[in-house]
């Protein structure tokens, strides 16, 4: 996906776009009965009484006008109470909801609808059958309203819940897991960073501002370096197969991480030729710059792209359940075991299919589509550091809590291979470190150390 795709998806899914989108659809059909009004047969014409449509739209737009502004209300009440009772970071979701959205947008198109219908009828816009094929059309919207209104209705039981907070970050980190996994090297090729440190040589790249990486765009990135190799080494068919540039690209940092000016190279190229002149050295240095380009830099962080995200923002949640104020051990809990949903998905990135080179072969999941430009796949330890440390740090004082995130790191353990296992196991430890300092009852420490035991007993 391009940057402008992944930009265009995101103002898509923005709740101005589908409320602009509905409400010129409510005007355009208000319209459509001028339009099209000549369809009607005449003798339909009686049968509508006089002044029936004109009542029906003024009610419509009356109660549509009161439907919205209430919805909005209980909207912006979810919103500080997904903010205050689970994380700031789950608002961003109920935002970008499909369902509240197009609740709104469909009241907003029907305010619309009648607004723009009256106005039409007392300009006498429309003749009879006019009047029979906009009554058809108000009849047609009115069974949209009651439907989205019960379906609505139904929704509101749940929306802003702690419940329904947290089934949404589950949701949206398994959704963007998958989508990780499905290309973690976004079509470049893979770099194993221990394995293949960076050449000495490597020109850095600087972000060029302070925020979070959003989007890296990976083609952009290759397209680029070609542009740039085609005065000096222009492609030339070998052996059936074009030449391709020998420099190379290393993304060093991924969707979701704090970039700044001399932190973090963005990224860093290797083997670009040598300028041999003032102009080859501005061509240089112009190439240079366009890279950042590929980088989409935003002062917050957002699930979009960030299959880590997710999970931070559960961490948040268990956290502030553990904290004082609260003392919730049972939402802390339920966040331990949707974690591990999701850390079952992660299971699958220590043995990912091989890539495929072959440009003939169809494009499979892990396909080198960009060979000149390396990218390395997230690391497990950080996906692991995202959510227990805080967890364990946080429930270290109770017991239940203890007790569940042994289970779960014997699970991961169990399911893992072994780069999970090691570090199932070393987390698993931590925890147990922080449970014993923490708890004075002692019948709690031999509990929580209980079960670490049946694992991993002591001297193992």
């Amino acid at each position: 996906m391009t940057r402008w795709l992944w930009s265009l998806k995101r103002i898509m899914r923005g709740m101005w776009f589908r409320t602009t989108l509905f409400s010129l659809l409510g005007i355009v059909t208000a319209l459509f009965a001028a339009w099209f009004q000549h369809w009607i047969p005449k003798e339909w014409t009686g049968v509508l009484g006089e002044g029936a449509v004109d009542s029906i739209l003024q009610i419509m737009a009356a109660s549509m006008l009161a439907v919205t502004t209430f919805s909005l209300n209980i909207l912006v009440s979810a919103y500080a109470s997904a903010s205050s009772a689970a994380t700031p970071r789950a608002t961003e979701l109920l935002i970008n909801d499909t369902a509240a959205n197009n609740a709104l947008s469909t009241f907003l198109g029907a305010f619309l609808f009648s607004i723009v219908g009256i106005i039409t009828l007392r300009t006498g816009l429309y003749r009879e059958e006019g009047r029979v094929l906009l009554f058809l059309v108000t009849i047609g919207m009115i069974v949209l309203i009651v439907a989205t209104l019960l379906h609505w209705i139904n929704y509101l039981s749940t929306l802003g819940r702690m419940g329904h907070t947290i089934a949404r970050l589950e949701e949206i980190a398994c959704d963007e897991v998958r989508s990780y996994l499905s290309d973690p090297y976004r079509g470049g090729t893979p770099w194993q960073r221990r394995a293949e440190p960076l050449p000495t040589s490597a020109i850095a790249l600087h972000a060029p501002k302070a925020g979070h990486v959003q989007w890296i765009d990976v083609a952009m990135l290759q397209e680029l370096l070609l542009d740039y190799a085609k005065p000096s080494s222009a492609p030339i068919e070998h052996a059936g197969q074009p030449k391709t540039p020998t420099a190379q690209i290393y993304v060093m940092v991924l969707p979701g991480q704090f970039v700044a000016p001399g932190s973090t190279p963005l990224c860093s190229v290797v083997g670009l030729p040598v300028p041999e002149d003032e102009q080859a050295e501005q061509a240089t240095q112009d190439f240079l710059a366009r890279l950042r380009d590929a980088f989409t830099i935003a002062p917050s962080r957002t699930f979009d792209s960030d299959p880590r995200f997710g999970l931070v923002a559960m961490a948040e949640v268990a956290s502030k359940a553990l904290s004082a104020a609260v003392n919730d051990c049972g939402t802390a809990i339920d966040v331990i075991n949707r974690s591990l949903r999701i850390f079952e998905l992660w299971a699958q990135l220590e043995t990912p299919p091989q890539p495929v080179t072959d440009p003939s072969s169809p494009i499979g999941e892990h396909e080198v589509r960009y060979p000149n430009v390396k990218v390395p796949a997230v690391a497990l330890e950080d996906v692991f550091d995202d959510f227990f440390p805080p967890v364990g740090r946080d429930g270290a004082a109770q017991r239940e809590v203890g007790i569940r995130l042994q289970k779960m790191l014997i699970s991961l353990y169990a399911l893992g291979g072994p780069e999970m296992q090691a570090l199932a196991r070393s987390h698993a430890q931590q925890a147990l470190q922080r449970n014993l300092a923490a708890m004075d009852f002692p019948p709690d420490r031999k509990a929580v150390e209980a079960v670490h035991r049946q694992a991993w007993p002591a001297g193992q």
